[in-house]
Parts: structure tokens; C-alpha cells; sequence
């Protein structure tokens, strides 16, 4: 028999687990101190609020077809979206700056930063291309984005609130510990505080 007719199923066999494999979904994070789903902060005038939106929440809230919140969790090109959602309340007599690339999260070894609006309605602009979807879907979904993710900068006066969706995106391990950096800072740009607050997964 021909060595060359026997290397190429196996060859051929090799290549489908391969894909099949990269096709295999991701475990979907969910956030294993329950009893603590809520974390708050507080300092003399401020109080931070976060609670992490697993993605039951988002798809109840969202629906799938036009969820911008959930990314594809397939291996091939991995990028798990994580949302929190954000309050900040200045409780003190003078505003206060929120500026959201400062923000920072650290998981599994590395650093990431939150997609503002842009940056979001950009990756399902390049899925879109991919695929079909209808312009009535489409402009719900860039709605559920502005409505929902913080922007880029906010003054938040005294007293105020501002609250919204911090969005990252990168290749997470499943579990393990997620910590998210919350800096604070005067009209001006001065440094005014750092919240870090951590999730068990």
C-alpha cells in the first residue's frame, strides 16, 4: 500500500479535530463569591458601586440578536467580552473627574482596558461584514451601547451620580481573580482617589 494513500486521512483527521476544537465555545464566567455579587466602596465623599453582568443578565436585559455585551467565545479568535456596571457617586461639595480609559482590569496575569462606545459598535461593525444583519438590528444594538457603556469623560458634579457599563475585552482564563482599578480625579486632572475592587470566578 501506498505510504502517501495512509498519511493523508490521518492528515486529513488531524485537520477536522483541529477545527472542531477551535469551534468548542467557551465556559461562560460566572462569579463565584454569589454571596457578594454587589461590591461597594466607600471613602468620605465618594461611593463606588460595582456589580459584574454575567451573561444570563445581559441576555435577559438585551436579548441575542442585537446583545452588543456578549462576544463570540470561540477559539479561533477569542475575546470574551466582561462587563461591570458602574455607579460613582460624589457625596463631597466639589465635582469630581471620571476619565474612562484610566480605568484597568487585571485578570489572569495581564492588564486590559474597557472599549468606550466607539471601540464597541467598531468590533460588530467588522462582524456585521461577516454576516448578515438587518439595519433595524443593527441600530438597536449601537442604541443599547450608547444608552448603556459609560463615555470616554464625565464631570460628575456635587452632589452627582454617574453610572454605566465598563466594557472589557481580551482572552480571560475561566477562573480565577479579576480586579478592577477605579481612579478618581479633580476637574483638573489631578489624582483624587483609586478604588480596586476584586471578583472571585
Amino acid at each position: 500500500m501506498n505510504p502517501r494513500i495512509c498519511i493523508c486521512p490521518v492528515m486529513c483527521g488531524c485537520i477536522l479535530l483541529l477545527l472542531s476544537g477551535c469551534m468548542t465555545q467557551r465556559v461562560a464566567l460566572q462569579v463565584s463569591d454569589t454571596d457578594k455579587p454587589l461590591k461597594i466602596v466607600r471613602t468620605e465623599n465618594l461611593i463606588l458601586t460595582v456589580r459584574f453582568l454575567d451573561d444570563d443578565t445581559l441576555r435577559q436585559k438585551f436579548g441575542k440578536e442585537t446583545n452588543p455585551y456578549i462576544s463570540d467565545y470561540y477559539s479561533v479568535q477569542f475575546r470574551r467580552f466582561m462587563v461591570f456596571e458602574l455607579s460613582i457617586e460624589n457625596t463631597g461639595s466639589a465635582p469630581i473627574k471620571f476619565q474612562l480609559n484610566r480605568l484597568e482590569m487585571q485578570f489572569g496575569g495581564t492588564y486590559t482596558f474597557p472599549y468606550n462606545q466607539f471601540r464597541i459598535n467598531q468590533y460588530w461593525g467588522f462582524k456585521d461584514e461577516e454576516g448578515e444583519i438587518r439595519a433595524g438590528q443593527k441600530a438597536r444594538r449601537e442604541k443599547y451601547v450608547k444608552e448603556y457603556v459609560l463615555p470616554d469623560s464625565a464631570t460628575i458634579p456635587a452632589p452627582g451620580r454617574l453610572r454605566g457599563y465598563a466594557v472589557f475585552t481580551g482572552d480571560t482564563p475561566n477562573y480565577g481573580t479579576a480586579t478592577l482599578y477605579v481612579p478618581i480625579f479633580t476637574p483638573a486632572g489631578k489624582p483624587l482617589q483609586r478604588f480596586e475592587v476584586s471578583f472571585e470566578f
